[in-house]
């Protein structure tokens, strides 16, 4: 395609843009004019009016207790290790790991996977951690430098 042949073409394009715009976008005395588009502020208002409202409204509690209903953006916390962390402390001095047998240090007493230390039961012990189980909830216990 040489020059000229695309000059014509666009300009062909641009010109039955033109025409089609001053046509479909005439101005309000225009349509002011022809009488039957002639649209009124009360047509207006008429037409955004909602015409349903719904019979009841919306159970906003119910649909968050729903796993997908729930704020995504809202972190979850346990309210069992807020209230048992502050009745009880637990405070680990130190681990001392093997892979045979890890013991920890809670409250100034020894304990190994399976004892118990203040009403709750050692479950797990890691390199850097501690986790206890206490009346079903789970409370990991991390060394801290200090």
């Amino acid at each position: 395609m040489n020059e000229s042949l695309r000059k014509k073409i666009v300009y062909g394009v641009a010109a039955i843009a033109l025409v089609w715009a001053v046509y479909n976008f005439q101005s309000d005395s225009n349509k002011s004019s022809k009488g039957n588009n002639l649209v009124t502020s009360e047509r207006l208002v008429a037409e955004s009016v909602v015409t349903r409202t719904p019979e009841k409204p919306l159970d906003v509690e119910h649909y968050q207790s729903l796993k997908w209903g729930s704020d995504p953006f809202r972190i979850p916390t346990k309210t069992q290790e807020v209230q048992v962390q502050q009745n009880i402390n637990w405070n680990l001095s130190g681990i001392v790991y093997s892979s045979d047998n890890p013991m920890a240090i809670i409250n100034a007493t020894t304990v190994s996977v399976g004892d118990t230390v203040d009403n709750a039961r050692v479950v797990k012990i890691n390199r850097k951690m501690v986790i206890l189980d206490y009346k079903g909830s789970q409370i990991t216990l991390t060394v801290t430098k200090g």
